[in-house]
C-alpha cells in the first residue's frame, strides 16, 4: 500500500511542478498557480470520489474507520458484507486512493479492518480440521 501511495503522491508532484513551473519569458510567473490549485482540486477530487464510489456501490461494509467495527464483530454483532474478498480488496484499494488523494484518514484503523479479513479468509480457506471449530 506505502509504494502504491509514493508513486501516486509523487506523480501528482511532478505534475503540478511542471505546472506551476514560471516560464522565464513571462513577466508575470504566478499566473500558473491558479491552474496547480486547480489541478490540485481536480486530481484530489477523482481520487477521493472515485474512492467513495467504489467503496458506498460495491463493498458498503468497508466503509468505517475499522477499529469500532472489528470491536462490534467481535462481540456478536451481525455487520453485513463485513468479512470478504470483496471487502478486503475494496478497503485496501479505497485507503490508497483516499491517503493519495490528501484526506485525512490514518493507515491503522483501515489495517485493522483488512488485517481481520485476511484473518477470516485464512481461517475459512485453509483445510486444517481444528479451524472448524472456530
Amino acid at each position: 500500500m506505502q509504494v502504491v501511495e509514493e508513486k501516486l503522491v509523487d506523480s501528482r508532484n511532478s505534475i503540478l511542478k511542471k505546472i506551476v513551473r514560471p516560464i522565464d519569458d513571462d513577466p508575470n510567473p504566478a499566473k500558473n498557480h491558479g491552474l496547480g490549485w486547480l489541478f490540485l482540486a481536480v486530481w484530489c477530487f477523482i481520487l477521493a470520489g472515485t474512492a467513495s464510489y467504489i467503496t458506498v456501490n460495491i463493498a458498503p461494509g468497508a466503509n468505517g474507520s475499522g477499529i469500532p467495527e472489528v470491536m462490534a464483530y467481535l462481540n456478536g454483532v451481525n455487520i453485513p458484507d463485513y468479512i470478504g474478498w470483496k471487502t478486503y480488496l475494496t478497503k485496501t484499494f479505497c485507503v490508497v486512493m483516499a491517503i493519495s488523494a490528501q484526506l485525512f484518514i490514518g493507515k491503522e484503523g483501515p489495517l485493522v479492518q483488512i488485517g481481520s479479513n485476511v484473518g477470516q479468509i485464512v481461517l475459512y480457506f485453509i483445510p486444517i480440521d481444528g479451524f472448524k471449530y472456530f
